[in-house]
């Protein structure tokens, strides 16, 4: 993985970005939600969003499809922290999906370990949102939360998760080193396969479980 240099003026994803939907926001203190990916980008793409000084968020497939979702939910950007759970880019790799690299060093994992419990006591979030499998890896696997292991230990796939309505949706989850901050945590698919049927389902179907899902956050900010 590949250490940030550089940072973004422009709305994009911590650690590229501030992670901060409003150009003119600096702090992360207070926001209710934090919206937590596995990784930024590989080096290839996060080069042309420094180049243009930002993320397309009406042309990236997640900023689309995740601004649909908060919208429906009815959760504000300016709500949001967009953050990441491994802190870096994929070095020398045209690959932006799948297992991160950065999940092959235990040190490195370490120190974003560390990083996102220091997130966690900053911006002291009411609701995580978990954007695919590998950041549910991340939190379940890396001593984060007892309450995580306990609870995803036994799941294999973000496919079984989400269908599982006594997982997908974790209330006051107590995280280490947080005394005090113990938020709803809910996971879900990523964004960028928001319109991909993973789950081979009629439309019917399909349809109900995304409705379904946006009424999961939804009620989820309500009552934070």
């Amino acid at each position: 993985m590949l250490a940030v240099s550089n940072y973004v003026k422009g709305t994009a994803f911590f650690p590229v970005g501030r992670g901060l939907w409003k150009h003119d926001d600096m702090d992360i203190q207070g926001k209710k939600v934090m919206i937590l990916g596995q990784d930024f980008d590989n080096e290839h793409n996060t080069a042309a969003v420094i180049e243009a000084d930002g993320e397309n968020v009406f042309k990236n497939r997640t900023w689309i499809n995740l601004r649909g979702v908060l919208e429906k939910a009815q959760i504000p950007l300016d709500d949001c922290f967009f953050t990441n759970a491994l802190m870096g880019v994929r070095q020398g790799s045209r690959k932006s999906s799948g297992r991160s690299p950065g999940f092959e060093s235990p040190a490195f994992l370490e120190t974003c370990r560390r990083f996102f419990l220091e997130q966690v006591r900053k911006q002291q979030p009411r609701l995580i949102l978990v954007l695919g499998w590998y950041p549910v890896v991340f939190l379940r696997d890396l001593q984060v939360s007892a309450t995580l292991y306990q609870n995803w230990n036994a799941v294999n796939t973000i496919t079984e998760l989400v269908k599982d309505p006594t997982l997908v949706s974790l209330k006051n989850v107590p995280f280490y080193q947080t005394p005090g901050i113990n938020p709803h945590v809910l996971a879900m698919f990523h964004p960028s396969l928001r319109n991909v049927n993973v789950l081979k389902l009629t439309r019917q179907d399909f349809n109900f479980f995304i409705d379904t899902e946006i009424q999961r956050i939804k009620s989820l900010y309500a009552i934070i």
